[in-house]
């Protein structure tokens, strides 16, 4: 769980009804389903949906085939997840939708319960199977202190009364794993240690998208901040290799915030004290 600069204060000024507007920075397609949950059209069938609930997180929704779909982190809870189905089932036909979790926390697989319940199947690492029964108690009593003020009830009733459930796919971290879809190959990849023990990234080749999640921050992010669960020995090391490895890369989504190109890794090694 992490602690991030709230954004709730534009989602009110929108009505919950579904509507068109175009984003300040991108000049970018952007569809508001309801005030906590938007979805970004960075290109065609790739989307950038942001859950804020109520810290803004991202997830990554990519269409690689004509019918299916991957999932990179869920929004943050049960209800998001049944809204993003909904609208992705009402926009597109005959639907195969793959989940991955990136990492342990909420963000990140915080609608598994509601994918799991509609038979999708769900991956993540040993090590985030591991650290969700190790830690997971922890991790919804640290979010319950977060949102202990009468201005979070709602989530805070959310959070006290939801389970968080673990993928039901799991590969061994350290070998990775390559989805195919078609012939179209998804790249899932453990760097090492960085913002958790067992964050990792999702490549998308075809695209040459990489989903970076919470071990890389936005541009518009001046701190690393409270990171409780992080290695800030390794993280700089585990950074690099993403560098390395993508050099054709051409979009990086962060867990949290705006996304941009291979200078948010850069700027995470920065904000890391490395040069």
């Amino acid at each position: 769980m992490k602690r991030y600069s709230k954004n709730l204060s534009v989602a009110l000024i929108i009505a919950s009804t579904i509507t068109f507007v175009y984003a300040q920075d991108n000049d970018l397609k952007t569809l508001k389903l309801s005030d906590e949950l938007t979805i970004q059209e960075i290109e065609k069938d790739i989307f950038l949906v942001i859950h804020s609930f109520p810290w803004s997180g991202n997830s990554l929704l990519v269409r690689v085939t004509q019918s299916d779909f991957v999932l990179v982190d869920t929004p943050w809870d049960n209800s998001g997840t049944k809204e993003l189905l909904k609208w992705l089932r009402d926009k597109y036909d005959d639907v195969s939708l793959t989940a991955i979790n990136t990492h342990f926390h909420r963000d990140n697989l915080g609608g598994n319960g509601y994918l799991l319940s509609q038979n999708i199947p769900v991956y993540a690492s040993d090590l985030t199977v591991e650290l969700l029964e190790k830690k997971g108690e922890e991790l919804k009593e640290r979010s319950l202190r977060y949102l202990n003020n009468p201005e979070y009830k709602k989530y805070y009733e959310v959070y006290k009364h939801t389970e968080l459930k673990a993928p039901d796919h799991v590969f061994k971290s350290n070998e990775g794993l390559i989805l195919h879809f078609g012939d179209v190959p998804i790249e899932i990849f453990y760097p090492g240690q960085a913002h958790t023990q067992d964050n990792i990234v999702v490549y998308f080749p075809t695209e040459k998208i990489l989903f970076a999640g919470c071990m890389i921050k936005s541009a518009e992010t001046d701190r690393i901040g409270i990171q409780s669960d992080a290695n800030f020995d390794e993280w700089p090391d585990s950074a690099r290799k993403l560098l390395d490895k993508y050099k054709e890369c051409r979009i990086v989504v962060p867990g949290h915030g705006k996304w941009g190109d291979l200078g948010l890794i850069r700027h995470t090694i920065e904000l890391l004290g490395q040069p």
